[in-house]
Order: C-alpha cells, then structure tokens, then sequence
C-alpha cells in the first residue's frame, strides 16, 4: 500500500501486514481486535505489541487522524 502526504510531498509503502493494521484503524476496532484479525489472516499469532508498535510508527508518520494520545511502551526503546 502506497501513501501520498500531500502536505509534505512524501511517500510512505506499507508492507502487507502493515497496510492490514491500516485499513482496520477506522475508529471501530480495538487493539486487540486487530491482533485477532491479523491473527487469523496470517495463520499466526500475531500479539498486541506488534499491533502497538505499528501504530507507534503510523503516528509517527502522522498517518492517524486521532486526538487520543497514546502511549506504546516501545517509544522508549531504543535498537541499542
């Protein structure tokens, strides 16, 4: 999946699982929800933390229309 900022001229590509998590961020399903979801789509356990880390990075990338604030354990983790 290919997304277009038009306000920064940028370009995101989202993998499979990613575009996945995306298309399900519309306001109507839980975190947990979407681990089910992937879960069953990918014919493997799929835990929470990987659905919150790809938020973590969706709102990085500002890619989240939400006014809630969250916070995912893995912004204070570092690849160190």
């Amino acid at each position: 999946l290919l997304i277009y900022d038009l306000k920064t001229d940028k370009v995101l590509c989202l993998n499979e699982t990613s575009a996945f998590v995306f298309r399900l961020c519309n306001g109507e399903h839980s975190v947990s929800q979407i681990s089910e979801f992937l879960s069953e789509q990918l014919k493997t356990e799929v835990n929470e933390d990987f659905v919150w880390l790809t938020l973590s990075e969706f709102k990085k990338h500002k890619l989240l229309n939400t006014d809630n604030d969250f916070d995912s354990n893995f912004e204070r983790v570092s690849r160190r």
